[in-house]
């Protein structure tokens, strides 16, 4: 048991998932649901071969920032953007999701094809990210959805309690 207690996103990831239960409306068990997910993802770093280009991106962004300052302009939204830029040394959910789902699948065949899992969750965070900014999604989609991580979701869960529990 103390394993699973050093597994602090797992630990986080069960707490949210027997919360979903609870929500009220469609839209907030889907986001619950996505966020389970999303809650057990690692950080990974960018690739190799982007690096150089993102400190190409910096450089640029440092000589604007000067070049402002030294006209007396304002410098913050530039550095409001430095600043998210330098966020950018891991990759984004989208994609991390995409790896830790594949490679879940290739430890835990049994949680379904790949082929057919990993479209339908990228689609499925897309469609939570369109939701987070948009405000709507329609109901039937969201319903679709939680129809489909309520199936996924608590397989993963199941897979991963047992694994660190051995």
């Amino acid at each position: 048991m103390n394993n699973i207690h050093s597994e602090k996103k797992l630990c986080l990831a069960i707490e949210l998932y027997s919360a979903y239960q609870f929500e009220v409306s469609t839209t907030a068990k889907f986001i619950k649901l996505v966020t389970v997910i999303e809650s057990l993802l690692p950080d990974l770093v960018i690739p190799d071969e982007v690096i150089p280009v993102l400190e190409k991106a910096k450089k640029v962004l440092k000589d604007e920032r000067k070049a402002a300052k030294s006209k007396g302009d304002s410098t913050e939204s530039i550095d409001h953007l430095m600043s998210r830029l330098g966020g950018l040394k891991r990759q984004s959910i989208g994609a991390t999701m995409g790896s830790y789902i594949s490679s879940c699948i290739d430890e835990f065949p049994e949680l379904g094809e790949k082929d057919v899992i990993l479209p339908k969750l990228k689609e499925l965070y897309n469609i939570r990210s369109s939701l987070l900014h948009d405000g709507e999604f329609e109901d039937s989609v969201l319903r679709e959805g939680i129809e489909i991580l309520s199936a996924v979701v608590p397989n993963l869960l199941t897979k991963l309690y047992i694994k660190c529990s051995s």
